[in-house]
């Protein structure tokens, strides 16, 4: 078998799952991502594109796992990170719905967020609190 006919065989193995957020400032969407956990350990990453909407890929045996999530949180953030904010929205992917073609669908609907409820993570999040300096001029 030749590599590329393993990497195809590969990408026909993992399954799809999307998803939208609720309406929110362009500002959030640019600077959100959606990650798909297993414990601590981040499987899939997907930043949030401007109409709201993500797309990850997962093995299929972990598809049906209750201890495998998709969490929105920040751009940028390690596990280390994920794990010590317990408070980012997460949902099981176990409780996706099947969309047509086999992708899993997730509704963060649910969750009632809105550009308010992402106020205070700019706060934490150094990434997007830090401005850039300025240089002098001479």
């Amino acid at each position: 078998m030749t590599n590329e006919e393993k990497r195809s065989s590969s990408a026909e193995r993992l399954m799809t799952v999307t998803g939208k957020l609720p309406k929110l400032s362009s500002k959030n969407f640019n600077r959100l991502s959606v990650y798909l956990t297993q414990g601590n350990t981040i499987v899939s990453q997907s930043p949030v594109n401007a109409g709201g909407g993500f797309q990850v890929h997962v093995v299929p045996h972990l598809a049906g796992d209750p201890a495998v999530f998709a969490v929105l949180g920040p751009k940028g953030l390690n596990s280390r990170s994920l794990a010590s904010h317990s408070e980012l929205p997460r949902i099981a992917i176990s409780s996706a719905r099947k969309a047509e073609g086999g992708a899993l669908e997730i509704n963060f609907a649910n969750l009632k967020l809105n550009d308010e409820f992402f106020e205070p993570w700019w706060v934490w999040c150094r990434e997007y609190t830090q401005r850039p300096q300025r240089k002098k001029s001479n």
